[in-house]
């Protein structure tokens, strides 16, 4: 698996970059992923999504360690159960940590995790 990016336009104070990232397999597009880089050096995992006709191959896991190789810790927060599944299986959930007061915000019902 590769991964590539591109930067996109940003406007905030507080955000360093905001890159869009693209997953390929065989030089085919099998999933892309949105991640926010705020100045304080944290990084946040927006969006990750694996096409559907490739999901349940490990793409996703590969992906989201192939990011946290380039970028450090990634801060993720579900939108449901089965992304949920993946990152309480690669990471820890972010609840009772001193960052948990920053992104208890985030929590779309099923955790924020770091992973």
């Amino acid at each position: 698996m590769t991964i590539r990016f591109e930067n996109i336009k940003n406007n905030e104070d507080y955000i360093e970059e905001y890159r869009e990232y693209t997953a390929e397999v065989d030089g085919e597009e099998v999933g892309y992923a949105t991640v926010t880089i705020y100045t304080d050096g944290d990084v946040m995992v927006d969006r990750m999504d694996i096409n559907e006709d490739q999901r349940n191959k490990g793409y996703g896991t590969q992906f989201i360690t192939l990011l946290g190789k380039e970028l450090g810790d990634l801060i993720v927060a579900p939108d449901n159960a089965d992304a949920q599944r993946l990152w309480a299986r690669l990471g820890e959930d972010m609840e009772g940590t001193r960052k948990w007061d920053t992104y208890y915000a985030f929590d779309q019902g099923f955790g924020v995790y770091v992973i």
